[in-house]
């Protein structure tokens, strides 16, 4: 089964075959048709510590509505406020245990800064597809979406949304250079959420099994990648059974006078 779109929050592409790029290390890459799966990344573990959490203007607001509570018919006693507060922070921290992300950039071409930024620059790769590709290729438990970016100091996350903000769509605005389409998927949790919850620490992510011929359009390897990296590359893919073209970037030849 294809995503899940339910949640008319979360942003998409207004079209559907827009493309997609996912840029990685040659190692993840390897993986990746090895393993043929996406690698998702538990969100703790994650480079930007903001993930998951709150503008300052939705914590404000949350901490104000429970705080009034101790003002509420009959009263609760402080001592059971000052705990709900506390957990408020334990179950939002938690969420970033229990959540998953694998990261795409959308745009039409590759992107110079994406290169430099996620891999060495003459190891890096590039794997391009397109949203619907995805889509059609991820199971139900996966959510697709754009992210929003935002000014965590003066920004909110619920405007213009109908039933409520899916937190791991936003981010902060000096990260929209990556205009990222992002993939989620969360761990089910039944019952009443314990803000005291014990997690594994050693667990850094999961795996999504997923048919790469289905979706990969092509492979792009970075402007300087050495020539038998290169070779390798292309070799390693077709013994692993995929034969997708694959190409070196020109985003680094040489000018036209």
């Amino acid at each position: 089964m294809p995503s899940n779109e339910k949640s008319q929050d979360i942003r998409r592409p207004t079209d559907r075959n827009a493309k997609i790029w996912r840029y990685m290390d040659l190692p993840k890459y390897l993986y990746f048709i090895t393993n043929r799966s996406l690698f998702f990344a538990r969100v703790d573990k994650l480079d930007d510590p903001f993930e998951g959490s709150y503008p300052k203007p939705d914590k404000e607001k949350k901490i104000e509505f429970l705080s009034k509570l101790g003002d509420s018919t009959p009263p609760i006693p402080p001592e059971v406020v000052e705990k709900m507060l506390a957990d408020d922070s334990k179950i939002a921290r938690n969420m970033q245990k229990d959540n998953f992300l694998n990261c795409w950039h959308l745009a039409e071409h590759e992107s110079m800064a994406m290169w430099k930024v996620y891999g060495e620059q003459n190891k890096a790769i590039a794997v391009q597809s397109t949203y619907e590709k995805l889509h059609q290729s991820v199971s139900e438990y996966v959510t697709l979406g754009l992210v929003e970016y935002l000014d965590y100091q003066r920004d909110t996350m619920f405007a213009g949304k109908q039933y409520g903000a899916a937190i791991f769509f936003f981010k902060r605005i000096a990260f929209s250079f990556e205009n990222e389409l992002r993939a989620t998927m969360g761990r089910w949790k039944p019952g009443v959420v314990d803000p005291d919850q014990k997690y594994d620490d050693n667990e850094v992510g999961w795996d999504h099994f997923v048919d790469p011929a289905a979706f990969v359009e092509k492979v792009i390897v970075s402007p300087r990648m050495p020539e038998w990296i290169f070779r390798l590359i292309k070799t390693l893919t077709e013994k692993n059974g995929f034969y997708f073209p694959i190409e070196r970037s020109l985003l680094d030849s040489s000018p036209i006078f």
